[in-house]
């Protein structure tokens, strides 16, 4: 049975059918990861609200027509008083010239449709390294396997051993069950690794929008980390919660003064 088990476990790699970069995995996840598609929708849904609150304050020109026809021209002495066909236009221009309440609804939807841009850069951040961090899990995994698969074949081959030496007279029984011992509970742990690493490749599937697991390249370049200072500096002036944090509140303490 465990035989068996192994089997279908090392076969699993084969329903990987698309082996992906790190970048091409972080460039679906973020077109296709459901939290990024909502986050841009709000983009939308802030920008809309602006046109809205806007409006009001832009001048409006309304027009007008009414097209009249009758059965026939009414005259009287030769004059027509009622044409067959008569046309009647206007057209209304309203410019608002001051219209406070209105300027001040529109600053702050403008305000919100910046707090939604950087809202959308922080769930992109957070979905990019989420999918990095499945991805870097995917590789980690294929190393533990491999780990645990040569653990395995050295037991095997202690096994075999101990049982040769025991057959002919060298070796003891003890020797051989201790060996038997030790493989059985590497290829318990090769096991647990083996679905570990299906699980890690379900979880990639998942962020990148694929309908199944997704497998990973082998080598990864990462760039070396900055200094402690400045990966706090980039923090606090490029991280898109830190900045969108402090939009939503420069916003509130606009609508409380504007209240």
């Amino acid at each position: 049975m465990r035989t068996l088990l192994l089997s279908l476990l090392l076969a699993a790699p084969a329903l990987a059918q698309e082996k992906l970069t790190l970048d091409e995995a972080v460039r679906r996840a973020l077109i296709r990861n459901s939290s990024a598609v909502i986050a841009q929708q709000e983009i939308l849904r802030a920008e809309g609200i602006l046109r809205e609150q806007r409006a009001p304050s832009l001048p409006i020109l309304t027009g007008n027509a009414v097209d009249t026809r009758i059965d026939s021209a009414r005259s009287l002495a030769g004059r027509t008083l009622t044409p067959l066909v008569s046309l009647n236009a206007n057209l209304t221009l309203t410019v608002p010239l001051i219209a406070p309440q209105h300027w001040v609804q529109w600053s702050h939807a403008s305000d919100q449709v910046d707090v939604a841009q950087l809202s959308s850069e922080e769930v992109r951040r957070t979905v990019g390294v989420a999918t990095a961090r499945a991805y870097l899990g995917v590789m980690a995994q294929h190393r533990l396997v491999g780990v645990t698969t040569q653990a395995r074949d050295n037991a095997k081959s202690h096994l075999d051993d101990a049982h040769a030496r025991f057959e002919v007279g060298s070796g003891n029984r003890l020797d051989e069950v201790r060996a038997a011992q030790e493989l059985a509970t590497d290829e318990s742990q090769l096991s647990a690794a083996l679905a570990a690493l299906d699980r890690s490749r379900e979880a990639l599937g998942v962020l990148v929008g694929e309908e199944g697991p997704v497998e990973v390249e082998q080598q990864v370049t990462l760039p070396a980390p900055p200094a402690p200072d400045d990966a706090l500096r980039e923090a606090e002036e490029k991280r898109a919660d830190v900045r969108a944090q402090k939009l939503r509140t420069e916003a509130a303490r606009r609508v409380l003064r504007d209240s």
